[in-house]
């Protein structure tokens, strides 16, 4: 821990050798980032934080995890800005200067490494392309509300809580589809923001189909089965999106009037499509794969 943390502190902590990676499993720390971040969890990073060293013959590096206590977290705390979808959490410190544990000074000195902050910010878009996807974290909640419509009726029967205040609620809804439906909203609007937010350029991965990392629009997921979700990084009026066929044969064309376009494309036939895009006056194209 002491070598850690005096690589960490020292002028060359991003080196590849000497530095910090020397010895912490970097995509552990980048992985657990995201995670606190997602949930913007309260006690993230600080008081509910495991990490252990792994043996020497498996690298003997610092790694973070496992993930642990995620109850005041996505909105439910009501204290030190957690219920916000904006903010990063890993500046607690400065967010709540006495409330403690304070959060270790890794996180802060992290994002200072460049590459550290590319490779941030590829995990991140390889995780919205798949189970981080609007809809595929939609899908995964409504799957276990059903699973749990059963349980959650019996759990309010025991204990009369709907609509009362509990320690420490920000959002108290009236029944559970209320709270249901906060915490998609909740995490939605989050996924917005980090989005837009998190550090580092991604040049080494390809980003949603396409190879473009100055491109104006991201795909997600791609491939995809049942939504397609298309998304303009500077939206304009003047904003458009054609796709074809393999045969060349136009299948949509779309004005776009937001940010964002979903296109349903779960009775489209499995194969190969082409996407044109005119983004203010630009254009961009390139393939969509369909796998029923």
């Amino acid at each position: 821990m002491n070598l850690f943390e005096t690589a960490l502190h020292g002028s060359q902590f991003a080196d590849p050798d000497s530095g910090f990676r020397a010895y912490a499993d970097e995509n552990s720390f980048i992985d657990f980032l995201l995670l606190e971040e997602l949930g913007r969890t309260v006690d993230g990073y600080r008081s509910s934080c495991f990490f252990f060293k792994d043996k020497d013959s498996n690298g003997g590096k610092i790694t973070m995890g496992p993930a642990w206590d995620y109850n005041l977290s996505f909105g439910n705390a009501n204290y030190c800005d957690s219920y916000l979808t904006t903010g990063w959490h890993y500046d607690f410190n400065s967010i709540c200067p006495g409330y403690y544990p304070h959060v270790p000074f890794w996180w802060l000195r992290l994002i200072q490494d460049t590459t550290f902050d590319n490779n941030l910010q590829c995990r991140w878009l390889n995780f919205r392309q798949s189970f981080l996807d609007d809809d595929s974290i939609n899908a995964w909640i409504d799957d276990h509300v059903n699973l749990l419509q059963e349980a959650q009726q019996r759990n309010f029967v025991k204990w009369d809580i709907l609509g009362e205040y509990v320690d420490w609620n920000y959002y108290i809804g009236q029944t559970y589809d209320d709270e249901i439906n906060y915490l998609k909203n909740w995490i939605a609007a989050r996924l917005i923001w980090m989005d837009d937010n998190l550090p580092g350029t991604c040049i080494a991965t390809q980003i949603a189909g396409n190879t473009n990392s100055n491109s104006s629009l991201r795909i997600y997921p791609n491939p995809a089965s049942s939504v397609l979700t298309f998304e303009m990084k500077d939206w304009k009026q003047k904003t458009s999106l054609t796709i074809f066929n393999s045969l060349g044969q136009e299948i949509l064309f779309s004005e776009v009037t937001s940010t964002r376009l979903k296109v349903d494309v779960s009775k489209w036939p499995q194969g190969i499509y082409f996407y044109s895009a005119e983004i203010s006056g630009k254009f961009e194209s390139g393939i969509l794969v369909i796998q029923q």
